[in-house]
């Protein structure tokens, strides 16, 4: 064992390729099975025309904005078909993909925009009065690209529509090269505290992470043939890491096709799953909870159902059983663990032993080194089976650091390890368990949630003299945020408007679903910082 563990795996080589590239290596063998469809307007492109389409937007970008290798291209988009095409054509560019919450305010697009130095804005026609306040706010002015849900949209006078992009000619090279270490890729994640910061993934970590979770022990995709290909209903947000490496990219490269699902609801994904029978499902918790417990959900929807990744946040052994039973055949469920920090796969169930052990997320990928550690040992002292620490993690699709922020890189690695802030153990097996999280992040059905960013924003509302925002269990969500918050001298707070007045600064996971409570003073420590885990302790043990 000695000082960490090493996957028990055997390490791969990892290629040295262009990331877009990579993934449509084969795209030839395939070129004309559809690879991608939308749910709502079937609007749909083989993979021939996704190739063609993102080469030929990739000459456009640097034809017309005269983009530079390493300039950011902003993704404000719903899940439809044109998505992995605009971020095709950025990477084939040499140029770098930024992917911002469709779900975003008005002060959450200006921060993105702000911090990320975006040259170019795909949006949609729904979110240009969102993007020009923000813009406005930032008193900044940027070429926005409409990309169109429906044939029938109207574009605003000053936005530059996508479809001309897409036909322009031009005598550009195809792809231009990049090093292996240029960052082509820039999620926002909030790591373990504190505002949301750029992820710097390079073509390297992210053809990395496509690779080790490609090898046979985890292969549960089949590659598309003359007779035989996988469906997927993308239901995960295409700017989430999950969404964006594991579903798009590492499905496309097997031929999988996508039905993109461009907002959940209820009754259009029952819809999806009826009209499309999914054979994999790529889910979150409280996905499965929905499934298991919405009486509208029928067994045939899951007649051709082989293979259920569940990610984000842990699934509970029970709820595995639950959701077999809803599904009513022998499916298996497989669990894995990731950050946008780490591209995301760090831990992966293999597909023999899935459903032997319930609740596990299995064990580390090819070509990663792990250590359990207790948070407060500054030797870092790796922990045996069945001892609760923190996951350190070495690899690499571990990222280049944090975008213009070297603080926060700095103390998110430490002796080159870096820090999940993620308790866990695991067993004889060598198979992982979460057990509980140091970071102080809340999650939402997977989102993240950063605690800071919500008493930043409450304590703006009037009457506020300070607050703290814990996560709290919820049926649906995982997780819901919920505040404590302390009145000034002589000031009354209505907790109702101040639950509204959040409403209207945060995209939707970020509402305070869990309630607000005022009380007379937060639990700190000396130093001044918020002891989350004692108002915690106060929520389970009498309900405040």
């Amino acid at each position: 064992m000695g000082d960490h563990m090493r996957s028990m795996h055997p390490d791969i080589e990892i290629p040295k390729a262009h990331m877009a590239e990579f993934v449509m290596k084969d795209f030839g063998s395939w070129h004309d099975k559809i690879a991608i469809e939308c749910a709502v307007t079937q609007k749909k492109y083989t993979f021939e025309e996704l190739r063609r389409n993102s080469i030929n937007l990739g000459k456009a970008l640097r034809k017309v904005f005269e983009l530079k290798k390493g300039d950011l291209v902003g993704l404000l988009l719903l899940n439809n078909p044109d998505y992995p095409i605009c971020a095709f054509a950025t990477i084939l560019s040499g140029l770098t993909v930024t992917m911002i919450n469709s779900t975003y305010t008005v002060d959450e697009i200006a921060r993105h925009l702000k911090d990320s130095d975006v040259k170019v804005l795909f949006t949609h026609s729904s979110l240009w009065d969102t993007v020009q306040k923000a813009m406005q706010k930032l008193r900044m002015k940027i070429p926005i690209v409409i990309v169109k849900i429906k044939e029938d949209e109207v574009i605003p006078n000053e936005a530059i529509n996508y479809e001309d992009l897409l036909h322009l000619k031009t005598d550009l090279p195809d792809v231009v090269e990049i090093d292996d270490d240029q960052v082509i890729c820039l999620p926002y994640s909030s790591g373990t505290t504190g505002l949301p910061k750029g992820v710097m993934l390079t073509n390297r970590n992210l053809v990395a992470n496509l690779a080790q979770h490609d090898i046979p022990a985890l292969q549960y995709a089949v590659k598309a043939s003359k007779n035989y290909q996988e469906v997927l209903a993308l239901v995960l947000p295409m700017y989430h890491i999950y969404g964006f490496t594991v579903s798009t990219m590492s499905l496309l490269k097997v031929g999988c096709k996508l039905i993109t699902i461009p907002k959940f609801k209820r009754n259009s994904y029952l819809e999806v799953l009826a009209r499309h029978t999914p054979t994999i499902l790529h889910i979150v918790p409280p996905l499965v909870t929905f499934i298991t417990t919405h009486p509208g959900v029928k067994t045939e929807y899951f007649q051709r159902l082989k293979i259920t990744l569940c990610g984000a946040a842990p699934l509970g052994g029970s709820d595995e059983d639950k959701f077999r039973a809803v599904v009513a055949k022998p499916t298996k469920i497989i669990q894995a663990y990731g950050m946008t920090e780490t591209s995301p796969m760090v831990f992966m169930t293999p597909y023999a032993e899935a459903g032997k052990y319930s609740g596990t997320f299995g064990h580390p990928v090819s070509n990663t080194l792990i250590k359990v550690v207790d948070p407060d040992d500054p030797t870092l002292k790796h922990l045996g089976p069945n001892k609760p620490g923190e996951i350190l993690i070495k690899g690499p699709q571990v990222m280049k650091g944090y975008y213009k922020n070297s603080t926060e890189t700095e103390s998110a690695f430490v002796d080159g390890w870096y820090r999940t802030g993620d308790i866990a153990k695991y067993d004889e097996n060598e198979m992982f368990f979460i057990t509980d999280r140091i970071k102080e992040l809340i999650k939402v059905k997977g989102f993240q949630v950063a605690p800071f960013e919500l008493e930043a924003i409450i304590k703006k509302f009037p009457g506020v003299l300070e607050s703290a925002v814990i996560g709290i269990p919820h049926e649906y969500l995982g997780e819901s945020p919920r505040a404590y918050v302390v009145q000034k001298p002589g000031e009354k707070v209505n907790t109702e408007e101040l639950t509204q007045f959040v409403r209207s600064k945060a995209a939707k996971h970020k509402h305070l679903v869990g309630g607000v409570v005022i009380v007379d003073r937060i639990p700190k420590n000396p130093s001044g910082k918020i002891l989350r885990r004692q108002l915690r302790s106060l929520y389970e043990n009498s309900r405040l």
